[in-house]
């Protein structure tokens, strides 16, 4: 696969084969759904899933980082991946890793306990996050109803102080 360079509000984004995107001028790189620590947090929920996959996610982002020399990072994700991409920034935080410049999240599943009005209130506004399509996502990722508050699976309830900019 090629990188393929486009101009977009006037600005030149390279398109990465690595589901990612360059922003060359500003040396920012997006990331699209890199689902880091995704299959230890299945196979932590009792769902097989292969090892190694966070090892190669963060080696293809290291390789990224290092060939393009990116000085910011953004993480994207939408429905899970945004799950998993807030889920990432509280992780990182916790370790005291460096944080991305900013998230930006396209309706991202935050509440797996589904209780929020929200969900049903905005229901024909978002139809990436139906409640029908909830309750599947939930009943795959979760093995456990006691799980479903868990701050690591529900971001709604984990502590946003000192994450960067969401969007």
């Amino acid at each position: 696969f090629a990188m393929v360079t486009i101009e977009v509000a006037g600005q030149a984004l390279t398109l990465l084969p690595q589901k990612a995107a360059l922003l060359p001028d500003s040396r920012t790189l997006l990331i699209a759904d890199a689902h880091i620590g995704k299959a230890t947090s299945f196979r932590a929920l009792g769902v097989p899933v292969p090892r190694g996959t966070t090892s190669e996610t963060l080696a293809a982002l290291s390789d990224l980082i290092a060939r393009h020399e990116v000085q910011r990072i953004v993480f994207l994700g939408d429905s899970a991946g945004g799950n998993l991409a807030l889920v990432t920034l509280h992780r990182a935080r916790r370790a005291a890793q460096a944080l991305p410049a900013c998230a930006v999240l396209l309706s991202p599943a935050v509440d797996c306990t589904l209780e929020s009005r929200s969900i049903v209130d905005n229901e024909e506004l978002d139809p990436m996050l139906s409640l029908p399509n909830l309750m599947v996502l939930r009943r795959r990722y979760l093995s456990s109803p006691a799980l479903y508050a868990d701050p690591d699976v529900s971001p709604l309830f984990a502590d946003f102080a000192g994450l960067p900019p969401l969007f």
